[in-house]
């Protein structure tokens, strides 16, 4: 499948101006991205969105982007999904909501949600509390080098036998 050219144009502009520093130019060039289909410039558009950042501050419109890209399987875009029911920006809090985007996004090798779930797992937050679960998804997290997984793992005061 042969990349669109379009994306790449407008995703290196994006980049390239934000290095330059101008934040109004970049998210005009990363919301063409994402408006052509671009999980990764939908994610970036509604970080932008929900920062203010080249965009007025815009939280419903950062939801809808990140949604947009979650929609697409793109590891970021499920994790800030996770992030938005887990905190209840915009939509309701609701942790089991929050607990499948986690998961989808764990599954895929993010460590923040693999840590996320191992603490909402050792908590009970949508989920009954279930230290081996919780331990599973810490040790993921800890060996993809999230170290605040190893910090919680002697918070809650067990270690796995296995690293």
């Amino acid at each position: 499948m042969l990349p669109n050219f379009k994306i790449l144009y407008h995703e290196f502009l994006g980049i390239t101006i934000t290095f330059i520093g101008n934040r109004k130019k970049s998210s005009k060039h990363y919301l063409k991205a994402a408006k052509l289909g671009s999980p990764r410039a939908q994610n970036i558009v509604a970080a932008f969105y929900y920062e203010g950042r080249g965009f007025d501050k815009d939280e419903k419109k950062a939801i809808h982007w990140y949604n947009k890209s979650a929609s697409q399987n793109y590891t970021y875009g499920l994790a800030n999904m996770g992030w938005a029911y887990y905190h209840g920006v915009v939509v309701s809090q609701d942790y089991k909501e929050a607990l499948v985007w986690y998961q989808k996004s764990a599954g895929k090798g993010h460590a923040e949600s693999q840590y996320i779930l191992g603490y909402m797992y050792a908590e009970g937050l949508g989920v009954k509390k279930d230290i081996q679960q919780a331990l599973s998804w810490l040790t993921k997290a800890k060996q993809n080098k999230y170290k605040k997984a190893a910090e919680f793992m002697k918070e809650i005061g067990t270690q796995p036998n296995t690293y």
